[in-house]
């Protein structure tokens, strides 16, 4: 394991966003999105924390194996797996755990028609309203629902829920189709037991966050916007990704830094050598002149990122030493600024880490560093 490359997960912020997610939804109740190993952040430890929040009412996961991983943690939080279960073997875990599961399919209907269970589960039902990715249609709804009280298997009401494709942008009317779409759906159907709101959601269309909602990455202290931060509404970064110089380079004018020769000094320069590269999941992508910390001080990468390294421009910061402290995102450089140097979102940086990085858990207010 390389300990040069620490993902340190502030868990004070994790509790610090919830309460902002709370303010922000006042009549929501919180499905908290943990899938993705909490999105690169350690999803048993993440989920320790939040079961223990009133405020929270789910865990939800991706798939089964991520609900069986914080089942045997532990976790005793109710857990919602959102793509559901896939045949009668996966059936039979849901039903022995009570895992909450999400049903978006015919085929998931007739695994449940015809496998015995011992216990009446939780099911939300999912309307596809514009996504195209999992769900029912308008057309489908009722019959779906139907099915499901038939069956005898589930308990009642049934939940409804749906996905937003475009909530990250406030001046698309999609989301508003898609909501209209969603109450014409479920209007006969859920009691008005439902979930709409995701991240974006939460932050651009406050009308729609009501119900159940899922925080995702705004958890993470992470906006989910083309612009901005999530500094911008209040939110702490959970994730600091740090590394150490451990070389540091006095060159010439026209000396060229790392592979291909991409970055040539302008003028004798001092350069310091990062341990951290793709092969630690800092991104390839990570262009010349993107943002990074040396003992505080914003200096900028220089050449291509390597597998283990990643070049310097330290003329800020002559003072530099081997050894010194690097930050790469987190406290005091938001994620989402080197994720648009990237040509990426801060969701991949955040969920490709690799299992060299040392995960580092602490419960502290850092709030002056953030």
């Amino acid at each position: 394991m390389n300990h040069n490359v620490v993902a340190d997960i502030n868990l004070a912020a994790l509790q610090h966003n919830l309460h902002v997610v709370k303010q922000l939804t006042p009549k929501g109740e919180i499905i908290a999105m943990v899938k993705g190993n909490a999105y690169g952040h350690g999803a048993c430890e993440v989920a320790k924390k939040l079961q223990a929040e009133s405020e929270v009412a789910l865990l939800a996961v991706s798939c089964l194996d991520e609900a069986m991983q914080l089942q045997s943690a532990g976790i005793a939080k109710k857990i919602l797996i959102m793509m559901g279960f896939f045949d009668v073997e996966d059936l039979r875990l849901v039903d022995q755990y009570q895992f909450a599961t999400v049903i978006h399919n015919s085929h998931q209907l007739a695994v449940l028609e015809k496998t015995p269970l011992q216990n009446l589960l939780d099911v939300w039902l999912k309307v596809d309203t514009g996504m195209h990715r999992l769900g029912f249609s308008l057309q489908e709804i009722p019959a779906a629902y139907e099915r499901l009280l038939a069956s005898g298997k589930v308990n009642a009401p049934i939940k409804m829920m749906t996905h937003f494709a475009d909530a990250d942008d406030a001046t698309s009317n999609k989301t508003n189709e898609q909501m209209q779409y969603f109450n014409e759906a479920v209007s006969v159907f859920s009691a008005g037991i439902a979930s709409v709101a995701n991240s974006s959601a939460i932050l651009n269309w406050s009308d729609f966050s009501v119900g159940f909602v899922r925080p995702g990455i705004v958890l993470y202290g992470v906006s989910p916007l083309a612009t901005g931060s999530g500094l911008d509404f209040g939110l702490k970064p959970v994730m600091t990704l740090t590394s150490r110089l451990i070389a540091i380079h006095d060159l010439q004018k026209g000396d060229a830094v790392g592979y291909r020769s991409t970055w040539v000094c302008p003028e004798a320069m001092r350069i310091g050598i990062v341990a951290a590269g793709y092969g630690d999941g800092y991104a390839l992508g990570v262009e010349s002149g993107t943002p990074i910390l040396v003992n505080g001080i914003t200096c900028s990468v220089i050449g291509r990122i390597a597998m283990d390294m990643t070049s310097v421009d330290l003329r800020v910061c002559p003072m530099a030493k081997i050894g010194d402290p690097v930050v790469l995102w987190g406290r005091g450089l938001p994620i989402e600024i080197i994720a648009r140097h990237a040509n990426t979102i801060p969701y991949e940086l955040l969920c490709r880490l690799t299992s060299r990085v040392r995960y580092d858990f602490v419960d502290v207010d850092r709030s002056r560093g953030l």
